[in-house]
């Protein structure tokens, strides 16, 4: 697909304009809703975060993550959903997701996050859907997170409705575009 129509904003090229800042371009819709979503929480929230972690299943969407955050002034890294199961934990990923002052989640693995895995008062942002039991949830564990004082998107109603925000930008950029031709 041509990356003047790529909406969802995933070519390379767009992938490539928006991590080097550049206006007017088909940023990738869901880092951008999820950024947007970080921006909105840091007012809200008590501390200054510095350290976000992004738990994913892709390095490719990891590396746009972490560089995405770093434009608005956070430190950055990813670590993958299989890292964090409790059937093969990696110790590791368990640490730094603990000192992570904001926590991106887009695995699809109910309650992946709970409580012990996250510090007080940390933003979490939860990309993560799944059904279960005809239900749509994210990643996170609400009932465990509950009780940090965390700043949570909700799933369903969270990621989701921003994303359709994003995308609906990139309709209109795209469509401005195709007009100037």
């Amino acid at each position: 697909m041509a990356p003047d129509k790529d909406v969802d904003g995933f070519h390379r090229k767009n992938r490539n304009a928006f991590l080097e800042g550049k206006e007017g371009i088909l940023f990738p819709v869901f880092p951008a809703a999820i950024i947007k979503l970080i921006e909105e929480a840091i007012k809200e929230s008590p501390n200054r975060p510095r350290k976000t972690v992004i738990v994913c299943h892709s390095p490719e969407f990891g590396e746009v993550m972490k560089k995405a955050v770093r434009k608005i002034g956070l430190e950055g890294e990813f670590v993958f959903c299989e890292e964090l199961k409790k059937t093969s934990p990696n110790k590791y990923a368990r640490i730094i997701l603990k000192r992570a002052d904001v926590v991106v989640t887009a695995c699809g693995v109910p309650n992946l996050i709970d409580k012990k895995l996250v510090k007080r008062n940390a933003i979490i942002i939860d990309g993560g859907i799944t059904r279960e039991n005809s239900k749509v949830v994210g990643d996170v564990n609400i009932d465990s997170i509950q009780e940090t004082d965390c700043i949570v998107s909700p799933v369903p109603g969270g990621v989701g409705p921003v994303t359709v925000a994003m995308l609906l930008r990139n309709v209109y950029l795209a469509s401005k575009n195709q007009a100037k031709k």
